[in-house]
């Protein structure tokens, strides 16, 4: 039988705070999790255009835009 294929989780990862951002990064890619960055809200903007994440985790406090 064969086994079912996992999904692939992306988050997108809104955070101007490089430590934090790293921080989370690296625990969500140990639960088996892809994770996109990026670090303002122009950004995430522009990303959200070509990319659909399971999940977004979004800092409100951002430079160029607010989240």
């Amino acid at each position: 039988m064969e086994e079912p294929k996992k999904k692939i989780v992306l988050v997108l990862l809104i955070e101007d705070d490089i430590f934090l951002s790293q921080l989370l990064t690296t625990r969500l890619q140990k639960a088996g999790i892809e994770v996109l960055k990026v670090f303002d809200g122009e950004a995430a903007i522009e990303t959200l255009k070509t990319v659909k994440p399971s999940l977004i985790l979004l800092d409100i406090i951002l430079p160029k835009k607010s989240g």
